[in-house]
C-alpha cells in the first residue's frame, strides 16, 4: 500500500509541475486517504489556496493537525493555520504553545522561529533569549540560524563565523544577504561572546503569548499629511529583515501580471523587479505576526490584509509611477473590489536599502522615503471619504548601486478573500 501511495504522490507532483492542478489534487486525495503524510500535507496546501479545487481552509487545518506530530514539515504551516483561525477562532497563544512543544523536543524550525519572534516582540529584553534560540537551532541543523547569529553579534561589534560547511550550504541556497553579512563579520576582530544553547522556554512562552497586534505602540513620524503617511524607524530587527529576504530567495520570480485576454501571466508593465508571495503554506509564525503588526500600524484589522509580498530590486530595477488602489473600469479590478473592497492602505517594511537610488517617491507630493533597514512606512490610498486618492501616486526609483528589498502588505476595506 505504501508503494502505491508513493507512486500516487510522485505522479501528483509531476502533474502540479505541469499545471494540471485538478488532476494532481485528485491523486493526492487518494494517497491521503491511504494515510500518506506527504500527500496529506500537499493536499492541505491545495485546499488552503484553492488550487485544483475549492478553497477549504478548515479542512486543510484538520489535515495538518492529524499529521503535525509525526510529520515535521507540516508543523509550521499548522501553527500559521491555528493563529489564523482556519478551523475555529484565531488562536495565537495556542500557536505559540505548539511551537514551544516542538522546540522542546528539538525541532530546529520551531526553535529558530521562536528566536525571531523574541526579536519581533522586544529585542531589548529578549535579545539574549533570541541568541540562545539561534545557537540551539544551529546546533540542531537550522542553517538560517547562522546568518542570524552573524548579524546579532556584528551589531555588538563581535565576530561570529559559522563552520565553512554551513556557509557553503547558505550560499548554495541563494541566501541573498550572506555576502554582506560575511563582510560585516570579517570586519570585526572582537570574539563573539559565549553562547548558551539552552533557551528558557517557559519564559519565552510567557513573553510571546500576547497577540502580536499589541506588540507595538506609539504614532509614527508624519511623512505626508495628504496621504496620511507615517514612518517608524528601526521598527523591525535587522535579523528578521535578513531572514525575510533570504527565505524568499528560492521563491523570487520576475514581477508579472495576469492578462485577462490571453489567460496567461505576462511581464509586469510598470515594475522591473523580483517578487515572492508569502502564501500561508510558505509562511513562518514570524511572518504571520509581522502581517498583524503591519496591519496594526496601518490602523486596520489583520483579517483585511492580503498576504505579505517580498520584493527585490537590483541595479537597473524600478517600479514606475502607479497607484495601489483598484480601478473601477478594469474587469479584473472590479472582481477584486467586489471580493474585499478597495486597498485602503499600504504598509512597507524596508529590509535592505540600496546603496544609491531606489527611493519610494511620491511625485505629486515632492516627497521621498529612503527606508533604512527595519523602517516601516504606512500610507492611505484613499481620501477620507473613501475615494481613490491621486496624491498617493508613487514610484520605486531606479536602483543605481547595491540592491533593495522590501516587504509589502496591502490592507483592504473588508476581510480579504481572493476574487
Amino acid at each position: 500500500m505504501l508503494d502505491t501511495n508513493e507512486k500516487l504522490f510522485a505522479e501528483a507532483e509531476s502533474l502540479n509541475q505541469l499545471g494540471k492542478l485538478e488532476q494532481a489534487r485528485a491523486l493526492l486525495g487518494q494517497a491521503a486517504d491511504g494515510g500518506h503524510h506527504a500527500s496529506i500535507y500537499r493536499l492541505a496546501i491545495s485546499e488552503s489556496a484553492g488550487l485544483g479545487g475549492p478553497l477549504d481552509q478548515s479542512r486543510a487545518a484538520e489535515r495538518l493537525e492529524k499529521i503535525a506530530e509525526a510529520y515535521p514539515p507540516a508543523r509550521m504551516f499548522y501553527a500559521v493555520a491555528t493563529a489564523s483561525g482556519w478551523a475555529s477562532e484565531e488562536d495565537w497563544p495556542a500557536a505559540i504553545a505548539q511551537h514551544i512543544q516542538y522546540a522542546t523536543t528539538g525541532d530546529p524550525g520551531a526553535i529558530f522561529d521562536l528566536g525571531l519572534l523574541c526579536l519581533l516582540r522586544d529585542p531589548e529584553t529578549l535579545g539574549e533569549m533570541a541568541q540562545a534560540c539561534f545557537a540551539s537551532a544551529l546546533s540542531a541543523g537550522a542553517i538560517f540560524a547562522a546568518p542570524a547569529l552573524m548579524r546579532w553579534h556584528a551589531l555588538r561589534g563581535e565576530r561570529f563565523l559559522p563552520a565553512q560547511g554551513v556557509l557553503t550550504a547558505l550560499k548554495n541556497s541563494g541566501y541573498l544577504p550572506l555576502a554582506d553579512l560575511h563582510t560585516m563579520a570579517n570586519s570585526t576582530t572582537k570574539p563573539a561572546a559565549s553562547v548558551t544553547t539552552q533557551p528558557d522556554w517557559p519564559r519565552i512562552e510567557r513573553e510571546l503569548q500576547s497577540w502580536p497586534d499589541t506588540w507595538r505602540s506609539g504614532k509614527g513620524d508624519s511623512l505626508a499629511d495628504a496621504i496620511d503617511a507615517a514612518t517608524w524607524a528601526a521598527d523591525t530587527h535587522p535579523c528578521i529583515c535578513d531572514f525575510l529576504t533570504g527565505y524568499a530567495g528560492p521563491a523570487f520570480e520576475p514581477a508579472q501580471i495576469y492578462d485577462s485576454k490571453t489567460g496567461r501571466l505576462t511581464p509586469h508593465p510598470v515594475r522591473k523587479a523580483l517578487q515572492a508571495g508569502m502564501q500561508p503554506y510558505r509562511q513562518t509564525l514570524t511572518m504571520h505576526a509581522l502581517e498583524r503588526i503591519m496591519a496594526e500600524r496601518a490602523g486596520l484589522p489583520w483579517k483585511n490584509a492580503e498576504r505579505l509580498t517580498i520584493l527585490l530590486y537590483r541595479v537597473g530595477d524600478f517600479y514606475a509611477q502607479h497607484a495601489d488602489y483598484f480601478s473601477e473600469t478594469s474587469e479584473e479590478d472590479v472582481a477584486r473590489l467586489n471580493a474585499s473592497g478597495q486597498r485602503e492602505r499600504t504598509a512597507l517594511l524596508s529590509l535592505q536599502p540600496a546603496e544609491r537610488g531606489g527611493a519610494t517617491h511620491f511625485p505629486r507630493l515632492n516627497t521621498k522615503w529612503l527606508g533604512q533597514t527595519g523602517e516601516m512606512l504606512c500610507f492611505s490610498n484613499l481620501t477620507p471619504d473613501g475615494k481613490p486618492n491621486p496624491m498617493s501616486l508613487h514610484e520605486g526609483q531606479v536602483i543605481e548601486s547595491g540592491w533593495k528589498s522590501l516587504a509589502s502588505l496591502w490592507i483592504r476595506a473588508r476581510p480579504y478573500k481572493t476574487a
